[in-house]
């Protein structure tokens, strides 16, 4: 199951996606690029251990689960200050 806002045949089409980094699944410049947050609609960055998706502006972790952003904001994480 895909939980982000588009589908896996926009991912292949284009090559955005996931790429496998010394046995670490990382997001590829090119999707994190096209991914807000779906909350507030701003920008998004990959943490420093690298399993999960930030805004800083609402303060909230998307979880990567499986090598897939889980971009619903039920699920997200709040961040403490």
């Amino acid at each position: 199951m895909i939980h982000i806002a588009f589908g896996e045949a926009f991912i292949k089409e284009t090559g955005c996606g996931f790429s496998n980094r010394e046995g670490i699944m990382t997001i590829k410049k090119e999707l994190l690029d096209i991914l807000a947050c779906p909350k507030c609609k701003g920008d998004i960055y990959l943490n420093d251990s690298e399993d999960g998706l930030v805004c800083d502006n609402c303060k909230l972790l998307y979880e990567i689960r499986d090598d897939i952003p889980v971009m619903l904001i039920d699920e997200a994480k709040p961040i403490n200050p």
